[in-house]
């Protein structure tokens, strides 16, 4: 069977691999997904190398039955995203693990504040000659 799975284990997969904290992978895992969202829902094509093509489609109006009473119903045009997988995609593997990618996540700068002059060193020891010894 099949397992479902949300933005909560992609986030989780993205801590683990990049070393984030959960909240800040929640963050990017929805950044990316509205990123998508918005870019679709204007009309371009989101195409994800090696994994799948998001985009737009228009369903046409047509006939339904209400699985309730079988009756004919009239089901209205809409649009819809549409996911189209690559040939890559399709054939992978159930426990294929992609390897890590090297991200580097800038943080904002941090606030400058003067640098303190650094203590002075006290002056090494001298050698003191053990007894017995000339």
């Amino acid at each position: 069977m099949a397992k479902t799975f949300g933005i909560s284990e992609i986030a989780g997969y993205l801590a683990d691999h990049f070393g984030l904290n959960k909240k800040q992978s929640v963050s990017c895992t929805k950044a990316v997904l509205a990123y998508i969202k918005i870019g679709v829902s204007k009309g371009d094509t989101f195409r994800a190398v090696g994994f799948g093509t998001f985009k737009l489609v228009v369903r046409k109006a047509r006939e339904g039955r209400n699985p309730l009473t079988g009756a004919q119903i009239k089901i209205a045009a809409k649009k819809v995203i549409r996911f189209k997988a690559t040939k890559g995609t399709i054939g992978m593997p159930a426990d294929y693990r992609p390897k890590p990618v090297v991200v580097k996540i800038e943080s904002a700068p941090k606030k400058t504040t003067p640098k303190k002059a650094a203590p002075k060193k006290a002056a090494p020891k001298k050698a003191t000659p053990k007894k017995g010894r000339k």
